[in-house]
Protein backbone atom coordinates (compact mmCIF):
# COMPACT_ATOMS: atom_id res chain seq x y z
CA UNK A 1 0.00 0.00 0.00
CA UNK A 2 1.49 3.40 -0.72
CA UNK A 3 -1.64 5.80 -0.17
CA UNK A 4 -3.61 5.80 3.07
CA UNK A 5 -6.24 8.41 3.74
CA UNK A 6 -7.34 8.47 7.23
CA UNK A 7 -10.22 9.90 9.18
CA UNK A 8 -11.79 7.74 12.36
CA UNK A 9 -14.79 8.62 14.50
CA UNK A 10 -12.35 9.06 17.57
CA UNK A 11 -10.49 12.01 19.28
CA UNK A 12 -6.87 10.94 18.14
CA UNK A 13 -4.99 8.64 15.56
CA UNK A 14 -4.00 5.83 17.69
CA UNK A 15 -4.36 3.27 14.81
CA UNK A 16 -3.02 -0.16 15.32
CA UNK A 17 -0.70 -1.27 12.70
CA UNK A 18 -0.35 2.28 11.18
CA UNK A 19 3.54 2.19 12.04
CA UNK A 20 4.23 -0.98 10.44
CA UNK A 21 2.78 1.00 6.65
CA UNK A 22 6.46 1.25 5.71
CA UNK A 23 5.71 1.24 2.15
CA UNK A 24 3.11 4.48 2.10
CA UNK A 25 4.52 7.38 -0.09
CA UNK A 26 1.51 9.36 0.85
CA UNK A 27 -0.53 9.92 4.30
CA UNK A 28 -3.91 11.65 5.36
CA UNK A 29 -4.49 12.03 8.65
CA UNK A 30 -7.94 13.60 9.84
CA UNK A 31 -7.31 12.97 14.00
CA UNK A 32 -6.19 14.51 16.55
CA UNK A 33 -2.47 13.81 17.13
CA UNK A 34 -1.59 13.82 20.84
CA UNK A 35 1.81 13.91 22.64
CA UNK A 36 4.64 13.30 21.69
CA UNK A 37 5.73 13.89 18.36
CA UNK A 38 4.78 12.81 14.81
CA UNK A 39 7.42 9.77 15.33
CA UNK A 40 4.99 8.33 17.84
CA UNK A 41 1.90 8.37 15.41
CA UNK A 42 3.21 7.48 12.11
CA UNK A 43 5.18 5.03 9.97
CA UNK A 44 8.89 6.17 10.98
CA UNK A 45 10.02 4.11 8.27
CA UNK A 46 7.84 4.91 5.10
CA UNK A 47 9.44 7.14 3.13
CA UNK A 48 6.58 9.14 3.04
CA UNK A 49 6.77 11.94 0.27
CA UNK A 50 3.01 13.84 0.56
CA UNK A 51 1.36 14.55 4.21
CA UNK A 52 -1.60 15.71 4.90
CA UNK A 53 -3.04 17.20 8.29
CA UNK A 54 -6.04 17.68 7.78
CA UNK A 55 -8.43 19.91 9.81
CA UNK A 56 -8.13 18.81 13.57
CA UNK A 57 -5.09 16.85 12.72
CA UNK A 58 -2.62 18.95 14.45
CA UNK A 59 -3.12 18.38 17.87
CA UNK A 60 -0.71 18.97 20.99
CA UNK A 61 2.46 17.18 19.12
CA UNK A 62 2.18 19.70 16.49
CA UNK A 63 4.95 19.61 13.63
CA UNK A 64 7.40 18.20 16.10
CA UNK A 65 9.06 14.60 14.37
CA UNK A 66 8.38 16.00 10.72
CA UNK A 67 12.17 16.33 10.16
CA UNK A 68 12.27 12.72 10.41
CA UNK A 69 10.96 12.15 6.89
CA UNK A 70 13.40 13.55 5.27
CA UNK A 71 11.53 12.40 1.60
CA UNK A 72 8.79 14.73 2.50
CA UNK A 73 8.45 16.76 -0.58
CA UNK A 74 5.24 18.12 -0.02
CA UNK A 75 2.73 18.82 3.67
CA UNK A 76 -0.84 20.14 3.68
CA UNK A 77 -2.12 21.87 6.69
CA UNK A 78 -5.60 22.29 8.08
CA UNK A 79 -6.19 24.33 11.47
CA UNK A 80 -5.39 21.83 14.35
CA UNK A 81 -6.52 21.84 17.61
CA UNK A 82 -3.67 23.21 18.72
CA UNK A 83 -1.90 26.43 17.39
CA UNK A 84 1.64 25.78 15.75
CA UNK A 85 3.78 27.06 17.58
CA UNK A 86 7.67 28.48 16.94
CA UNK A 87 9.29 25.19 17.52
CA UNK A 88 6.78 23.57 15.50
CA UNK A 89 7.76 26.22 12.32
CA UNK A 90 11.50 25.43 12.84
CA UNK A 91 10.77 22.19 11.74
CA UNK A 92 9.33 23.27 8.52
CA UNK A 93 12.55 26.05 8.19
CA UNK A 94 14.89 22.57 8.42
CA UNK A 95 13.16 20.18 6.45
CA UNK A 96 15.40 19.65 3.97
CA UNK A 97 13.15 18.31 0.79
CA UNK A 98 10.09 20.06 1.85
CA UNK A 99 9.37 22.57 -1.31
CA UNK A 100 5.42 22.37 -1.81
CA UNK A 101 2.84 23.48 0.79
CA UNK A 102 -0.58 23.53 0.51
CA UNK A 103 -2.42 25.97 3.85
CA UNK A 104 -6.51 26.01 4.13
CA UNK A 105 -7.45 29.39 5.22
CA UNK A 106 -8.62 28.63 9.00
CA UNK A 107 -4.86 28.02 9.59
CA UNK A 108 -3.40 31.47 7.73
CA UNK A 109 -3.53 33.87 10.81
CA UNK A 110 -0.94 30.82 12.17
CA UNK A 111 1.39 32.08 10.02
CA UNK A 112 1.65 35.98 10.99
CA UNK A 113 4.54 36.06 12.94
CA UNK A 114 5.82 32.90 11.51
CA UNK A 115 9.69 33.10 10.64
CA UNK A 116 10.76 33.28 6.98
CA UNK A 117 10.39 29.78 5.30
CA UNK A 118 12.76 29.88 2.06
CA UNK A 119 12.58 26.20 0.94
CA UNK A 120 9.06 26.40 0.06
CA UNK A 121 8.63 27.14 -3.60
CA UNK A 122 4.91 26.09 -4.38
CA UNK A 123 2.36 27.07 -2.09
CA UNK A 124 -1.24 26.59 -1.91
CA UNK A 125 -3.66 28.51 -0.90
CA UNK A 126 -7.38 26.81 -0.20
CA UNK A 127 -10.58 27.35 0.43
CA UNK A 128 -10.16 31.37 0.07
CA UNK A 129 -12.92 34.05 0.86
CA UNK A 130 -10.60 36.79 -1.06
CA UNK A 131 -10.89 39.07 2.10
CA UNK A 132 -8.34 37.75 4.17
CA UNK A 133 -5.05 39.26 4.79
CA UNK A 134 -2.18 37.99 3.29
CA UNK A 135 0.54 40.70 3.18
CA UNK A 136 2.40 38.81 5.18
CA UNK A 137 3.05 35.80 3.18
CA UNK A 138 5.74 37.10 0.57
CA UNK A 139 7.89 37.69 3.40
CA UNK A 140 7.31 33.93 5.18
CA UNK A 141 7.25 32.80 1.35
CA UNK A 142 10.19 34.65 -0.02
CA UNK A 143 11.39 31.93 -2.75
CA UNK A 144 7.55 31.27 -3.97
CA UNK A 145 7.81 30.71 -7.31
CA UNK A 146 4.01 29.09 -8.18
CA UNK A 147 1.16 30.35 -5.65
CA UNK A 148 -2.35 28.42 -6.39
CA UNK A 149 -5.18 29.86 -5.15
CA UNK A 150 -8.75 27.71 -4.77
CA UNK A 151 -11.40 29.94 -3.15
CA UNK A 152 -13.91 28.53 -1.45
CA UNK A 153 -16.95 27.81 -4.21
CA UNK A 154 -19.28 30.57 -3.18
CA UNK A 155 -16.50 32.81 -3.37
CA UNK A 156 -14.45 35.02 -6.23
CA UNK A 157 -10.67 36.05 -6.17
CA UNK A 158 -8.75 38.72 -8.15
CA UNK A 159 -5.70 37.46 -9.97
CA UNK A 160 -4.31 40.65 -10.29
CA UNK A 161 -4.36 40.95 -6.26
CA UNK A 162 -2.17 37.57 -5.63
CA UNK A 163 0.34 38.65 -8.21
CA UNK A 164 1.13 42.06 -6.67
CA UNK A 165 1.64 39.92 -3.53
CA UNK A 166 3.95 37.39 -5.31
CA UNK A 167 5.23 39.49 -8.18
CA UNK A 168 7.65 36.72 -8.71
CA UNK A 169 5.55 34.13 -8.82
CA UNK A 170 3.22 32.36 -11.50
CA UNK A 171 0.12 33.04 -10.28
CA UNK A 172 -2.31 30.55 -10.84
CA UNK A 173 -6.16 30.32 -9.50
CA UNK A 174 -8.35 27.65 -9.28
CA UNK A 175 -11.95 28.04 -9.71
CA UNK A 176 -13.80 26.80 -7.35
CA UNK A 177 -13.15 24.38 -4.32
CA UNK A 178 -12.64 21.45 -6.72
CA UNK A 179 -9.94 22.85 -8.96
CA UNK A 180 -12.68 23.21 -11.31
CA UNK A 181 -11.82 25.49 -14.45
CA UNK A 182 -13.53 28.35 -15.17
CA UNK A 183 -17.00 27.96 -16.87
CA UNK A 184 -15.95 30.53 -19.73
CA UNK A 185 -11.75 30.94 -19.86
CA UNK A 186 -10.28 34.83 -20.47
CA UNK A 187 -10.01 35.45 -23.55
Amino acid sequence: MQSLHLLLNSDTCDVPGLKQLTSLHTLSVGNALNEGDLTKWLPVDAPLQLLSLNSGAIGTCGLRGLAHWSTLSRLHLGKGKSELTMRDFEELAAHPALDNLLLHRPILSEFKDAPELPGIETLHLWTLHGTEDLSNLPRVFPNARHVAIAPSVDHCVADDHYAALFPNAQIEVLHGYWNRPPAHPKS
